[in-house]
């Protein structure tokens, strides 16, 4: 029986949930993550919500993270 090396990520965002590494090479880290709130804020009116209405993709780059350039 074979094993896979599986490397823990700990990036410490509060309110956020790691659903999948998308990259992990020596010069970029790609992670994919989900808000993990019970509520959110309206993009449009900004009040709060427990109802998403639309969900959008967003990529947050140039972040520095075990020394190397890392996307969210």
């Amino acid at each position: 029986m074979a094993f896979m090396d599986v490397m823990t990520i700990r990036l410490h965002l509060r309110a956020m949930r790691v659903l999948e590494v998308i990259e992990d090479l020596p010069e970029r880290l790609v992670v994919a993550v989900r808000a993990s709130q019970s509520w959110l804020r309206c993009g449009a009116c900004g009040h709060k919500t427990h109802t998403v209405h639309e969900t959008r993709k967003v990529a947050v780059s140039d972040l520095a993270f075990g020394g190397r350039p890392t996307t969210l």
